[in-house]
């Protein structure tokens, strides 16, 4: 799923209609990487939370209340914060420049745009570590209601219909799914998706507590009709309707396809008993490269931008060179710092 997540990003730079938020942006754009964008937006950050659910409850079990709240601040407050400090303003001043707008200096960036929502607004972010401030806040309020979660017993399905009726409003009645919400330059999330990444993260611990099992055939076969049908809506022209439709359809199968094609790899992948070496290796290392990966991704992007590659070769070349840059930076820096090693 981090690997997903790095191609996602990479593939940012390289869609028609890039985001006005986004950092790198290559001259040579292509329709085919707005889909791949479509499709791998879709799930990652779904299974993530999925996950981070499943395992709170072995983590709280092991700790207790006191014990879990402080080694979650030091394993997911904390680079929270040193992300917030040393990596996202840069990612914000980088949006400023693809943009090609007045540059006050970076200093006067940060002060004017970055840490004041007015009058300019909107150059305030997170970069990718929006994701550990919102699991750190589930993770805290789990803690603190993990005995009135653990009385819900619920068959697969109803958790499934549940699942997606959060996803679905969250969609519908907030924001359109690409807007972020800053408050105070401290929480950062995107509304029309928080609701579902909720529900799957209380997904997640009641798998772990009631050993839910998921037809991986029917839910594949949904997330394959509805993942057809969301990029069908989005990229046919009859099927362009007004915004308030477009929305609406938007949000019926994007909920659809997040939420099945997540139990669908949960299951697909709980089937497997052991896994080669390499693939345990890069899972342990999976923290410490989603901490790292925009820092890596981003300035490569940006050197390969004048290159006279198609852009397929670009886009494969960063996210190849993210992951091995990042497996070494843990393995000879982070695992070999006194307090590094204990976070990642």
């Amino acid at each position: 799923m981090i690997i997903c997540v790095i191609m996602l990003h990479a593939a940012m730079t390289y869609m028609a209609y890039v985001p006005e938020w986004w950092y790198v942006i290559d001259s040579n754009k292509s329709l085919n990487f707005t889909m791949l964008v479509v499709f791998l937006d879709a799930f990652p950050m779904s299974v993530l939370f999925y996950l981070a659910g499943y395992f709170a409850v072995p983590s709280l079990n092991k700790y207790k209340f006191k014990n879990f709240v402080t080694a979650k601040f030091k394993r997911i407050f904390i680079p929270w914060l040193l992300g917030m400090i040393f990596a996202a303003p840069f990612f914000a001043y980088a949006t400023f420049k693809a943009f090609n707008l007045p540059d006050p200096g970076f200093f006067a960036f940060i002060k004017n745009y970055f840490l004041n929502p007015q009058p300019h607004g909107g150059f305030h972010q997170q970069g990718h570590y929006w994701f550990l401030n919102v699991l750190f806040a589930m993770l805290i309020i789990y803690a603190l209601a993990a005995k009135l979660i653990n009385l819900i017993n619920i068959k697969p399905l109803h958790v499934f219909i549940i699942t997606f009726i959060f996803y679905f409003i969250s969609a519908i009645c907030l924001m359109p799914p690409d807007d972020w919400l800053n408050i105070y330059c401290f929480i950062y999330f995107q509304p029309a998706r928080i609701a579902g990444y909720i529900a799957l993260f209380i997904l997640g611990v009641r798998a772990y507590n009631q050993d839910l099992k998921f037809n991986f055939i029917a839910y594949f076969a949904l997330a394959v009709i509805s993942g057809i049908a969301l990029l069908a809506r989005k990229f046919t022209p009859a099927l362009q309707f007004n915004q308030n439709i477009n929305l609406f359809f938007d949000a019926v199968f994007y909920s659809l396809f997040s939420v099945s094609f997540t139990l669908s790899l949960i299951n697909l992948f709980a089937k497997i008993k052991k896994l080669p070496q390499a693939l345990i290796n890069l899972s342990s290392a999976s923290y410490s490269i989603y901490w790292q990966h925009q820092i890596i991704l981003m300035p490569l992007l940006y050197l390969i931008r004048p290159m006279s590659l198609d852009i397929a070769i670009k886009w494969l070349i960063g996210v190849t060179l993210t992951v091995v840059i990042a497996c070494l930076v843990n393995k000879f820096i982070f695992k070999r710092l006194p307090l590094l090693n204990k976070i990642f």
